[in-house]
């Protein structure tokens, strides 16, 4: 994993009159601080960045099927979908997942301009989540297993590897601030009192690094061989405005 590395920008916010020391003090009635009239803010701000393996791959295949009549067609779907949920369980896939079922009649148009049926095309999508190890022998095996559509395939950490690196950064980047914040009171002949405020921008979503999608014709099963998994970047913004005071 690569070192962290740390970006930060401060601004410094003084009040317009003197600063001078003077003790924080409580309020005889409620829990309300007390501050130095003139006491200024400095607001700083830090961003971490880190950047962490793709761990899982989420992967959607499909799987169509034709018949005369809507019941043969649900049933022939119904069995493919069965047989590849079992397979896929047998190689470790987690989060399986049936959606999108559909039918569809086939017409014809007879001379006298009437459409008539005949036939049905029935469709649903299988979900999985497997490792990036695994995902070239599963995305092979799934067209043996009733599947005819590879939709897509996409890397992403794990959500709980996410988390844990969100609240670290998070960590990292409020500790920066304070420090530069300290710095800068410093420079600026005052001293840091206290902590006002610190907020944590909301994390924006990592997007899975999307891998293939494509439909297997019926002439074919070849399937190319999975890429890296690569990586992702997180990073954490964190503003702070601190209390100072001469």
């Amino acid at each position: 994993m690569n070192r962290s590395c740390v970006a930060v920008a401060a601004a410094v916010l003084f009040s317009s009159v003197a600063l001078f020391s003077a003790p924080l003090a409580r309020a005889q009635q409620g829990n309300e601080l007390t501050l130095p009239v003139n006491a200024g803010l400095v607001s700083t701000s830090a961003t971490a960045h880190r950047r962490i393996p793709n761990t899982i791959a989420d992967v959607s295949v499909g799987i169509q099927t034709q018949g005369a009549d809507a019941a043969s067609v649900s049933r022939d779907l119904a069995q493919r979908s069965q047989t590849l949920l079992e397979w896929l369980r047998g190689q470790g896939a987690e989060r399986l997942a049936t959606d999108q079922i559909s039918f569809q009649p086939q017409t014809h148009e007879e001379k006298s301009g009437q459409q008539k049926i005949v036939g049905y095309t029935g469709s649903t999508t299988v979900s999985f989540r497997t490792t990036p190890e695994k995902v070239g022998a599963i995305l092979s095996g799934v067209l043996d297993h009733g599947a005819n559509t590879i939709q897509q395939t996409s890397y992403a950490p794990k959500e709980e590897e996410q988390d844990k690196v969100r609240k670290e950064l998070a960590q990292e980047a409020t500790r920066t601030a304070v420090a530069q914040g300290n710095a800068v009171a410093d420079a600026a002949g005052t001293h840091v009192i206290g902590v006002r405020e610190v907020n944590v921008e909301p994390s924006g979503m990592i997007r899975p690094m999307p891998m293939m999608r494509m439909s297997m014709g019926a002439a074919t099963k070849e399937v190319p061989m999975a890429g890296e998994a690569g990586e992702q970047d997180i990073s954490v913004a964190v503003s702070v405005k601190l209390t100072v005071s001469r």
